[in-house]
């Protein structure tokens, strides 16, 4: 049996600042909403983040960069 391998269609890079930002500013808000649907959506979505991310690092062996790829139906659950 053949598997087949599909590949995310969301992908972006984020250095290692910027998605510390993004992880920060996704917690303010979490914080700050008071609709219960939309605190379930940011903690879904920053859970997603953290599990598929990858990161990637320089000579120093320092994350310099973050690689992110994700399914559309694993953002809009």
């Amino acid at each position: 049996m053949v598997h087949q391998y599909i590949n995310p269609s969301v992908k972006f890079i984020a250095n290692k600042d910027n998605f510390n930002k993004l992880l920060s500013v996704l917690t303010f808000q979490e914080d700050n909403i008071v609709s219960q649907d939309w605190v379930d959506k940011l903690k879904n979505l920053k859970d997603i983040l953290l599990r598929y991310s990858k990161p990637q690092r320089d000579e120093d062996g320092d994350v310099a960069i973050i690689d992110i790829s994700l399914y559309p139906f694993q953002i809009y659950k």
